[in-house]
C-alpha cells in the first residue's frame, strides 16, 4: 500500500472489516454489526464506487430481488488487529484521502 489512511466512518470500517474476511451482502453485514441495511446497501455502493469493494456474486431471488455479495479487495484494503481491535487501512488517491481523514462528510448522501 502506497499511501494507507485510516478510516473514520464506523459503518464503512466495519464493512471492510466483514467483507475482508469472506464476501457478504449487506444484509448479512447489517445483522453481524447491527448497522441499519439501508445504510449498509449506500455505504456498499459508494465502497464500490471507490473501487475499495467489488461484487463477487450475484443471486437473483424473487422475494428479495437481487442480492450481491461484496468483498473488500485486497490490493486496496488493509485489515490488521492491534491490541485486541481491528484498524483498518485503505489505498487511495491523494484528495479521496483528505476527504477521508474529514470524516467521509463529501461521499454521504
Amino acid at each position: 500500500m502506497s499511501n494507507p489512511v485510516p478510516v473514520m466512518d464506523k459503518y464503512i470500517e466495519k464493512i471492510l472489516i466483514a467483507t475482508s474476511l469472506k464476501p457478504m451482502t449487506a444484509a448479512g453485514v447489517s445483522k453481524v454489526f447491527g448497522i441499519p441495511v439501508a445504510i449498509c446497501h449506500r455505504k456498499m455502493k459508494l465502497l464500490e464506487g471507490m473501487g475499495l469493494v467489488t461484487c463477487t456474486r450475484r443471486i437473483v431471488n424473487e422475494e428479495k430481488g437481487t442480492v450481491k455479495f461484496y468483498k473488500a479487495l485486497e490490493d486496496k484494503v488493509n485489515v490488521e488487529k492491534d491490541n485486541g481491535r481491528y484498524v483498518v487501512r485503505i489505498d487511495v488517491p491523494l484528495h479521496v484521502a483528505i476527504d477521508i481523514s474529514l470524516g467521509w462528510r463529501d461521499f454521504v448522501a
